[in-house]
């Protein structure tokens, strides 16, 4: 089974970084940050295949729209050191087509983000490396009135495991081919003694 890579930070203001600003980067979109008075925009991002915003049944429906939704995050946030967003870097594995990576990454997100009451901002990238970065909102929507703050997010790579076997992929940790494979090089090197062999 593949071990995919997991980056997870904190979009956080006493690092003079901005949600909106991290929006726009993993969107490819011009955004306006109404904290700063400036306009986002990174146009050397273009390799963009797929954005979407999903949100939880309770969150205002008007955080459909990418800007209105990180501008409110920031607004909600009045300290210096603030935490703005939750920042995932996913790597996907090789073996999934490409035209399934979209299908991958919102199951992820409803299971771990939209289904606890938060916002997930997700976009994938691919350079021909599959990589998909997910923005999460630091506040879960209980009720239309008001945000409640969330219990912290797992960092393990657990997603994997789940999303791809209900996708239908199964990796075996090891399989015969593998272990033969690896034998069989070793012995080349004169690894193993030919008494070992011969056993």
């Amino acid at each position: 089974m593949p071990c995919p890579h997991c980056k997870i930070t904190i979009i956080k203001r006493s690092s003079n970084e901005s949600a909106v600003s991290a929006a726009a980067y993993q969107s490819g979109e011009k955004l306006f940050s109404e904290y700063d008075q400036e306009q986002k925009h990174y146009p050397y991002k273009n390799e963009v295949t797929h954005k979407e915003i999903l949100l939880p049944p309770h969150a205002p429906p008007e955080f459909a729209d990418r800007n209105t939704l990180w501008n409110s995050a920031e607004a909600q946030e009045k300290q210096w050191n603030s935490q703005l967003a939750r920042r995932f870097v996913l790597a996907i594995p090789r073996e999934i087509p490409s035209e399934q990576h979209a299908d991958l990454i919102r199951d992820y997100c409803r299971e771990f983000f939209v289904s606890k009451g938060m916002i997930a901002d997700f976009a994938i990238h691919d350079k021909g490396d599959g990589k998909a970065k997910v923005l999460s909102s630091m506040i879960a929507y209980q009720n239309m009135g008001h945000g409640k703050k969330t219990v912290g997010i797992a960092k393990e790579n657990a997603y994997t495991m789940k999303v791809l076997y209900r996708l239908g992929y199964h990796w075996p940790t090891t399989s015969r081919a593998y272990v033969g494979k690896l034998v069989a090089a070793l012995d080349g090197l004169g690894f193993f003694k030919e008494q070992e062999r011969d056993k």
